[in-house]
């Protein structure tokens, strides 16, 4: 998956940008997960799932930090 993120395989086209879908109630893992993936430098759209689990266990998603500003 590697390869083809950053375009190393030939039969296969980079991509122009990810999307990558993290559990918001094991937030601080998927992120862990998460980090080589935005470090690539791609434009990525991250979306929070299971915000409904969250809140059943009257936890809350973190606010989106100032520097993750959505990009036209």
């Amino acid at each position: 998956m590697k390869d083809v993120l950053q375009g190393r395989r030939p039969d296969v086209g980079s991509p122009d940008a990810i999307l990558l879908i993290l559990d918001s109630t094991h937030l601080q893992r998927q992120l862990l997960l998460a980090a080589p993936i935005l470090s690539l430098g791609l434009p990525t759209l991250v979306v929070l799932n299971m915000a409904d689990e969250l809140r059943g266990r009257a936890g809350r998603a973190p606010e989106r930090p100032a520097h993750l500003n959505p990009v036209p």
